[in-house]
């Protein structure tokens, strides 16, 4: 591929996937230099909607099946960790720190890894280009674009711990960093403000591996303590069988597990770093403007799974603790 290809490329990612008949197109978004250090990865594809490159009347598409040959001449920074979570336990706030270290790449919940992974629940012809979708999409994504990066941190959605054996397979040598809650704290947390795999039907129940039987025996409010069993059920898989998995719990603060991390995957904070992280961790994770206030359910949260989330939680505690 001639660098003509390659500059036309750059800045330049997939952004949506699009079904049509018999195929799969990518919807390709342009970025310039906008970085993506918005709590939330739908912010800053808005505001890039917004350049004129992406106002044209024709789209820029293609098909999937095109995306692997295109990646191949990206310059890109390879994964450093990815980092998986269980929602509501510090996660998002962890992938702006680490983001706003001018070496570090940080990726919070890119819509379109999720849309490769959950492509074969909705185009089963299709399954077997996942896996070469997403590792040339996630290339994308990680252009370099200042010349300075060169570590990137993919943090999942909550329910790619399902996904937890394709992305070791694809990235085997590669850190896993699971964050994780007292399961009665998460469950305050969403039912004040659900997150979207808290919503029965908003992700497939597939995915968790729910037969319709069970759903229909389960009260909305009850649902996400059923996805919290799953999450906790699979983080004792993982950390039993997995060397390369780091477990970090809420309770140990910010601070603490920000150098857990980067302990973990051999990188050092200066002093600078850490006064940094100290003051932006004063504030929201996803209202940046307001000053972050903790708050805990003032009476015991009622949920028939949790004494077994209790012991799970448990296990978990023990797993860590014994590294």
């Amino acid at each position: 591929m001639d660098s003509h290809i390659k500059n036309s490329l750059e800045c330049w990612i997939p952004c949506k996937l699009v079904y049509e008949l018999d195929k799969v197109l990518v919807r390709w978004l342009y970025v310039n230099h906008q970085p993506f250090t918005d709590p939330f990865f739908d912010e800053t594809i808005l505001k890039c909607r917004k350049l004129q490159e992406n106002l044209k009347q024709f789209k820029s598409v293609s098909e999937i099946n095109i995306l692997a040959e295109w990646a191949q001449v990206i310059d890109n920074v390879e994964p450093t960790a990815f980092i998986f979570h269980i929602s509501r336990c510090g996660s998002t706030l962890v992938s702006q720190l680490l983001g706003m270290h001018e070496e570090n790449i940080s990726l919070s919940e890119v819509p379109v890894f999720d849309e490769i992974l959950r492509m074969p629940l909705k185009h089963q012809a299709v399954a077997k280009t996942v896996d070469d979708a997403l590792i040339a999409a996630i290339k994308f994504y990680a252009q370099k674009r200042n010349g300075k990066e060169n570590r990137l941190f993919l943090k999942t959605d909550s329910w790619h711990l399902l996904f937890y054996q394709k992305l070791r397979t694809l990235y085997p040598k590669t850190p896993f960093i699971i964050l994780y809650r007292n399961p009665a704290e998460v469950l305050f947390s969403q039912q004040r403000q659900k997150g979207m795999h808290a919503v029965r039907g908003l992700i497939e129940p597939a995915i968790f591996g729910f037969d319709e039987d069970l759903l229909n025996k389960t009260h909305p409010d009850d649902y996400m303590s059923l996805i919290l069993e799953k999450y906790s059920e699979v983080i004792i898989e993982i950390a039993g069988k997995d060397q390369n998995c780091l477990l970090t719990n809420y309770n140990e603060g910010i601070s603490n597990i920000m150098q857990k991390i980067a302990r973990f995957v051999g990188i050092e904070f200066n002093d600078s770093d850490t006064k940094i992280f100290s003051e932006r961790s004063r504030y929201h994770a996803k209202k940046g403007s307001e000053i972050f206030v903790e708050t805990y359910p003032s009476q015991p949260i009622a949920s028939p799974n949790l004494g077994n989330l209790k012991n799970l939680y448990s296990q978990i505690e023990k797993l860590r603790l014994q590294v």
